[in-house]
């Protein structure tokens, strides 16, 4: 708790950096000065082994020790260690930027990390994320002083009945355990527990009953709904924050249950996820729709959310709640939801930057009616995509403006899609194996990539096109044209592939800012084509691409 009280001032003082690293979002780095001037005043408590090749003897002293693999399927020894009887931490630390699911590492010999463990009492901090273990071994229950559990991306199938006798563990993660389907039912008596970071792309990981009694939760990635364990074991978890997914929700019985987990009071959760699971349904037919579409109505959580995701929703409508007063809220994600048929008040959300809409497949018009102001709707969105709309026919935004600030615009498998607002502000454009597009008003576009339009056998690209930097044309077997090309005066990059139909005149007109082109091998009309003030790169060898340069 010190440290984090103090932690803001000591990034303030350089102390600690962001990580440079774009995946690494929200951790940090000390600078290399710092580090040598930290392990120089530790002296031998510190040992870091990068691939285990240790060159000199082990210092008994060591108290902080931690393995670093610089390369893929490195083997974790543990032999060398296992004398260190006063160890503090052992960590297993993933340095690659190339991080998955998939194990990394290898434990070589099970029974020398628990002949480690076992002589390793005073143990806090416990990491052996990345690692391809799938037990624990029974050496664990003795480390009554672990206060930190890492196992995140590891094959860990179940976890021993007997963890709780870790009494005073506070952090346990489990984010991306595959082979993970349940909780041990001592999970509930680990009462000093703080996070409980339990998460995986697909998949159920069963939630014990009794998970209500862990009080002192802020953390709880996911709570599966099941026979025995129902959302009323949310009640008394106060003080969650953060990210929490509700799953399994077809194993609700009534929609009014929704009110039992108390969302409304959980001021601490910024993004809440609900879902459930298609073809598993525990009720039938209009039973079934009725009590998803009560559930998603009382479920309704604290004013200060930020995000919310609905998937596989089976209602027919969505939550009245969802629009003023949640000006918090800056992204909304609705992904198969089959039966609903018109949208809420999204326009009201003042706050609003993301929208992200897949298989809403009921969804055929959106009216001008979704709220807003009277002059302005969506004033705060910056990105749209709408995939997979396979019914979406018009947006109709009558007279008043819409989307003012939008800059990102990704249409993915809309073939009945014919019109749409105009985007004033819209700075990159997605089109992807859509029907016959109509192109908005796009006087800001820098960036415009146009896939899969089967039909399409000629472009023509409109006149206002000022600002494009970046033209892509993908996928497109019938296009043997594009008209206008030489009008775009910011074209910078023009990138052609699998269009075998697409061809240029020799003394085609290019824009004079236009300084590469990029032909995939699969554009056979164009296989010679070279126009003039260009060169040739790529090579006579290259199979798979040309690159035009001016």
């Amino acid at each position: 708790m010190v440290l984090i009280s103090i932690f803001p001032d000591l990034l303030r003082m350089q102390f600690f950096q962001c990580s440079p690293l774009n995946f690494e979002e929200g951790k940090f780095v000390m600078h290399e000065l710092l580090c040598d001037l930290v392990r120089s005043v530790s002296g031998d408590a510190f040992l870091r082994a990068e691939d285990y090749k240790l060159s000199s003897e082990i210092s008994k002293d060591v108290r902080h020790l931690s393995f670093s693999p610089t390369v893929y399927d490195s083997v974790i020894q543990f032999e060398p260690f296992k004398e260190l009887t006063g160890l503090d931490s052992l960590l297993v630390i993933n340095s690659s930027p190339l991080r998955s699911v998939d194990s990394l590492f290898y434990v070589d010999n099970l029974a020398s990390l628990s002949d480690l463990l076992s002589k390793s009492r005073c143990l806090r901090t416990l990491d052996l994320s990345y690692t391809n273990i799938k037990e624990l071994p029974d050496s664990i229950e003795y480390l009554e002083s672990l206060q930190f559990l890492g196992l995140n991306n590891t094959n860990i199938r179940k976890l021993p009945d007997s963890i709780w006798r870790l009494s005073n563990l506070q952090t346990l993660e489990l984010r991306n355990c595959c082979c993970l389907c349940e909780l041990p039912n001592g999970i509930k008596d680990l009462v000093k527990l703080r996070h409980l970071d339990v998460w995986k792309e697909t998949g159920v990981i069963r939630t014990p009953l009794g998970i209500g009694r862990l009080t002192n939760l802020r953390t709880l990635g996911t709570f599966s709904v099941g026979e025995l364990c129902k959302l009323s074991e949310l009640k008394n978890l106060k003080r969650l924050r953060g990210h929490l997914r509700i799953g399994c929700l077809e194993n609700v019985g009534r929609g009014i249950d929704a009110r039992s987990a108390f969302l409304k009071d959980k001021w601490g959760l910024k993004k809440l996820t609900l879902q459930w699971n298609r073809g598993e349904e525990k009720l039938e037919g209009n039973e079934r729709v009725t009590t998803a579409g009560e559930f998603l109505e009382n479920i309704r959580p604290h004013e200060s959310l930020e995000e919310l995701i609905i998937r596989d929703y089976c209602g027919l409508k969505f939550p009245t709640w969802l629009a003023n007063p949640f000006s918090e809220l800056a992204s909304v994600t609705l992904v198969n939801c089959y039966g609903c048929h018109e949208l809420p008040k999204l326009g009201r959300l003042g706050n609003l930057q993301y929208l992200f809409m897949q298989n809403v497949n009921g969804l055929r018009h959106v009216a001008s009616d979704l709220g807003g102001t009277n002059t302005c709707k969506f004033h705060s969105l910056k990105s749209l995509k709408l995939w997979e709309m396979y019914e979406l026919e018009d947006w109709n935004d009558g007279e008043e403006t819409v989307f003012p600030r939008l800059e990102s615009l990704s249409i993915s498998r809309c073939p009945r899609l014919r019109s749409l607002p105009s985007f004033i502000s819209l700075v990159e454009l997605s089109i992807h194996y859509c029907g016959q597009f109509p192109f908005p008003d796009l006087q800001s576009l820098r960036t415009l990539k146009i896939e899969g339009l089967q039909n399409l056998t000629s472009l023509a690209l409109p006149s206002t096109l000022d600002a494009l930097e970046t033209l892509e044309i993908q996928s497109c077997n019938k296009i043997s044209s594009v008209d206008g090309l030489q009008l775009l005066k910011s074209l910078k990059k023009l990138k052609l592939k699998n269009c075998p139909e697409l061809s240029f005149s020799q003394d085609a007109r290019l824009p004079d800012a236009l300084q590469v082109v990029d032909i995939h091998c699969s554009c056979s009309s164009l296989k010679n084509w070279c126009p003039y003030g260009f060169e040739d790169i790529s090579g006579a060898h290259n199979q798979v691409s040309r690159k035009l340069v001016r």
